[in-house]
């Protein structure tokens, strides 16, 4: 199976060696072709640019899109990132490619303040974060597209534990990776089936 990954830098992977990136760790662990087009700071109205250029050509069997973060971080809304991921979904359509949607994870907010940025509200950028995140779920669920929520599996942790798996409070370490990458190879592995 052909996956072509169109993200930003939580895809590119950011921070990490390219073997350490969760698309490298899908690639290796379920035996899947994947296409790593991530872009470090792309926002979602990029990706969408992107999409239609990069698949021109290209026929891959799915779509795994993460994004927004970028346009929240940005912005302090959601409203570009929503329409962003409407036009690559009905572009995506268009074009009969399937689609998973990943849904990102919360940022570790005294990280990300030190490490970046420290005029940033990043409790705020969460909570708008998060509702992005219910509008995602839903959105995917209306459209019957299968999804990786990532924000539940980090968000269940504790705050310290977040910060173990963080490189600098936005991306995520080799360690971060590694947990990202189990869990979506596994959501593929299921859809594949």
């Amino acid at each position: 199976m052909k996956i072509y990954c169109l993200g930003d830098s939580l895809t590119i992977g950011y921070g990490v060696s390219g073997s350490d990136c969760w698309v490298h760790r899908v690639a290796v662990k379920a035996g899947f072709e994947m296409i790593n087009a991530g872009l470090n700071g792309d926002v979602m109205l990029g990706m969408a640019a992107r999409f239609y250029r990069e698949t021109e050509s290209m026929r891959p069997d799915l779509m795994f899109l993460l994004g927004g973060g970028n346009d929240i971080l940005n912005e302090r809304t959601d409203r570009n990132a929503r329409k962003g991921i409407t036009a690559i979904l009905d572009a995506a359509y268009q074009r009969s490619i399937p689609v998973m949607l990943g849904l990102p994870f919360p940022f570790v907010p005294d990280m990300a303040e030190r490490l970046w940025s420290s005029d940033k509200d990043y409790n705020l950028i969460n909570a708008i974060q998060e509702d992005y995140v219910h509008w995602l779920q839903d959105f995917a669920e209306e459209r019957g597209l299968p999804s990786a929520n990532l924000w539940d599996i980090f968000s269940a942790m504790e705050l310290s534990q977040r910060r173990e798996f963080s490189l600098d409070g936005i991306h995520l370490n080799a360690e971060g990776h590694r947990i990202m990458a189990d869990f979506i190879t596994e959501r593929l592995i299921t859809i594949n089936d």
